[in-house]
């Protein structure tokens, strides 16, 4: 179905170009570095490397890595649905509440719309539902090779989000928690770690030997943000309830949340608490269950943490939201079979019913998904980015006009080229107006052209907008997109 809902093509976004543009710096031998940037070859730092790499190994076989990021979604959205089929039964031992959650994740439109966009988070959940199944067979049974397989799974998860720490901490947690006496858990703990940080130290080591940092994020406290706070809670609820816009008024999704996440925390930390203390005497939660619990109150934590003190500009929309989708699916079939089994036949009707209308709240939403994904392109592969005015301007550019705009991965997106970039929200000091008279006689001189995407005045500066483009010729306007060039 993801095949025919993306007759486009994957949707694009700023990840999306760095992704793409990675992998075809691989294949071109310049290594992992920004080439839709015209400021020389700059080693990629920001964002892992996995995904790029695997795009690149199946560029060998002559296929472009844009092409290449529609195949592997659409065998990763294959093998997603596949993975919770598999957790379902393992986790329940019935097979029809495999189905289920298989089905659940299958007809859920926003992990849909997800897989739809060329990035990374359709290669973590693969490897987030993975290392869950991996870790609690070897809780279960007990064999080190399960543990292993698991530690590369985190590996890997790390390689492609660096939120993947969340998952990391989580597995540890489960270990820690789960086994029966100390040995177990420095053995366990010993060759899950041994087998999930070299690659992730590899990376990091390659960052500081190439650029001094091993990320490009630093520490800079910034609270949370309460329009970002709202965004998340009303996604999530969004998501939870695909008709609660209708009928579920503020500031009930605030409450339920918040219910929610004390539920989850009790939980966790009664079952998981009782354990550790009385392994032999104490009934062991379900690892599968376990693990998707507390993941979901390290990852919520991490991103608290991520965007308080390293990356404030990340907003909490459904790509950054959806692991949790995903183990909170997870938690609602482990409910739902918890009842099944203990209910009469009369109640099991109802129960029934409850899974049914969940079912097609879940495929009405999807329905609605993918009409709005075969109506156009997403992102940058939409026809205002790929067959507009600005793009066939671009096209027929010489190459040797340099080009400044906002969004160097539009630019980058539709024809290819290296830009480089302008900071228009920048505060208007003596640097600022050196750096914007520069370019300024760039484009006075026909040496370059100003592209400008998707302008609003709380994006811009409006006293260093208004200095750079006084004089200048506007020569395209397609809405809010502009070019100008020489007068």
């Amino acid at each position: 179905m993801l095949k025919a809902a993306t007759p486009m093509g994957m949707g694009l976004i700023n990840d999306s170009t760095a992704y793409i543009a990675g992998a075809r710096s691989l294949l071109q031998g310049t290594g992992y570095s920004e080439i839709w940037l015209a400021t020389g070859i700059e080693p990629i730092i920001h964002y892992p490397p996995l995904l790029s790499a695997i795009l690149a190994l199946i560029g060998l076989s002559g296929i472009d890595p844009l092409r290449g990021s529609r195949v592997l979604n659409i065998l990763l959205y294959g093998s997603n649905i596949w993975l919770m089929g598999i957790l379902g039964w393992k986790m329940t031992g019935a097979r029809i509440a495999g189905l289920f959650l298989a089905l659940y994740f299958a007809l859920d439109g926003v992990l849909l719309n997800i897989h739809a966009y060329a990035i990374s988070e359709p290669l973590f959940i693969f490897f987030l539902i993975a290392c869950i199944i991996l870790l609690s067979l070897h809780i279960e049974k007990q064999a080190i090779k399960w543990v292993a397989l698991a530690g590369l799974a985190t590996g890997m998860a790390l390689l492609t989000r660096y939120v993947g720490l969340a998952l990391l901490a989580t597995a540890a947690l489960v270990l820690v928690v789960l086994q029966t006496d100390w040995r177990k858990r420095f053995i366990s703990l010993g060759v899950f770690l041994a087998c999930a940080l070299p690659w992730f130290f590899a990376w990091v080591f390659r960052n500081h030997l190439l650029t001094g940092m091993a990320t490009n994020r630093g520490f800079r406290w910034k609270p949370l943000a309460e329009k970002n706070i709202d965004l998340g809670i009303n996604n999530f609820t969004d998501w939870l309830f695909p008709f609660q816009t209708a009928i579920i008024k503020e500031p009930i999704p605030a409450l339920l949340l918040s219910l929610i996440a004390i539920i989850l925390v009790c939980w966790v930390g009664y079952f998981g608490l009782r354990y550790f203390l009385k392994p032999t005497s104490t009934e062991q939660p379900n690892p599968f269950i376990f693990f998707s619990a507390a993941f979901i109150f390290v990852y919520a934590s991490s991103l608290i943490v991520s965007l308080s003190f390293f990356d404030g500009t990340t907003r909490l929309i459904d790509r950054i939201l959806s692991p949790i989708y995903v183990t909170f699916a997870i938690l609602i079939v482990a409910v739902v079979t918890w009842f099944w089994k203990r209910c009469q036949a009369k109640t099991r009707i109802v129960l029934g019913g409850i899974v049914c209308f969940l079912l097609i709240l879940s495929g009405n939403n999807y329905y609605q998904t993918v009409e709005k994904l075969t109506q156009d392109g997403q992102g940058y592969a939409s026809a205002r980015y790929q067959n507009g005015a600005i793009s066939h301007f671009l096209r027929e550019l010489p190459t040797d006009v340099r080009i400044y705009t906002n969004s160097p991965p539009a630019v980058y997106s539709s024809t290819e080229r290296p830009s480089y970039i302008l900071f228009l929200d920048a505060d208007f000091t003596r640097e600022t107006k050196k750096f914007y008279s520069e370019v300024k006689g760039d484009v006075e001189r026909g040496d370059a052209i100003l592209v400008l995407y998707g302008l609003r005045k709380e994006e811009i500066n409006p006293e260093a907008y208004d200095f750079l483009i006084g004089g200048l010729n506007l020569n395209i306007k397609n809405g809010t997109d502009m070019i100008y060039d020489s007068p």
